[in-house]
């Protein structure tokens, strides 16, 4: 039997450290307005911040923190990086769709500039996010896999958003984009460089037609007794935040292979009048 606080787990962004010496300070990059919480050791003690320096010493080399509550912004844009990125190791959350930091959470310009020692970060970016620029500057490690299935077509600006970052070199050409600046998006990511050079549409500044440029391909197996009507909600789409019928946004030329001799092909919108047009039905 469950008591209530298994229910009323905080969503939260975790930020993990691991220092060359000791002690070392983090101050947290909090830009435009704030009203936040953090947990500096990670032992469920949190002190509310609404202005000024965020920042705790730390006499130890390795270091834990959470934060939740509302920001605008999380980094310094393209200045200088913050206290405490460079032992940066990994940023944690359990719930995506915000970090735990609110509605008006808009902007990542900046945020791990100089993490050096990064290498993991959320499967996914807040709906909210629109600015990208400076993200993963300097981030000379990084090569994690989760950052190729950010959902960023609300995002505007990319500038510089892999500057330097040397050993990234992932195919995030799944991604599906409106119209970002991406003015050096990839400037000095040498291992990035070297794997694309030549692919339709690279370049340390890209083009729009480098993205969305790939297809997913997905396979179910299910097992019927009788006949069934089979309704199938697919994986979102990355083009809008709707979520009518579970379906989000649109896929276009999508082609369904039902497993018994019959196909369907048209585009699936979750706009679309009627349910059929929403969501591929079958009936075996």
């Amino acid at each position: 039997t469950p008591t209530s606080e298994f229910f009323n787990t905080i969503t939260k962004l975790t930020l993990v450290f691991s220092s060359s010496s000791s002690p070392f300070t983090i101050t947290l990059p909090l830009t435009g307005t704030f009203n936040v919480y953090v947990d500096w050791n990670n032992n469920g003690t949190y002190t509310n911040y609404t202005s000024g320096s965020v920042s705790n010493t730390y006499n130890a080399t390795n270091a834990t923190l959470n934060i939740y509550g509302s920001i605008t912004g999380f980094g310094n844009g393209s200045g200088t990086t913050w206290s405490g990125a460079e032992s940066l190791t990994q940023v944690i959350t359990n719930r995506v769709d915000d970090w735990g930091l609110g509605s008006s959470f808009v902007s990542l310009s900046g945020a791990f500039n100089g993490a050096t020692k990064l290498f993991k970060v959320p499967s996914d970016i807040p709906s909210t996010i629109t600015n990208l620029s400076y993200t993963f500057k300097g981030c000379t490690t990084y090569n994690n896999t989760l950052l190729t299935y950010w959902n960023v077509y609300q995002v505007t600006d990319m500038t510089s958003m892999f500057e330097n970052a040397t050993t990234f070199n992932r195919d995030i050409r799944y991604w599906a984009v409106n119209t970002p600046t991406l003015t050096n998006m990839f400037l000095g990511a040498t291992s990035m460089i070297s794997a694309f050079t030549g692919t339709t549409g690279f370049g340390t500044t890209p083009l729009l037609s480098f993205f969305g440029s790939l297809t997913y391909n997905f396979s179910y197996t299910i097992e019927l007794s009788g006949s069934s009507t089979i309704y199938v909600n697919l994986p979102d789409s990355q083009y809008t935040s709707d979520t009518t019928d579970g379906v989000k946004g649109k896929w276009s030329d999508l082609k369904v292979d039902w497993g018994d001799g019959s196909t369907d092909s048209q585009n699936y919108n979750s706009t679309n009048t009627t349910a059929t047009e929403r969501i591929p039905t079958h009936s075996y």
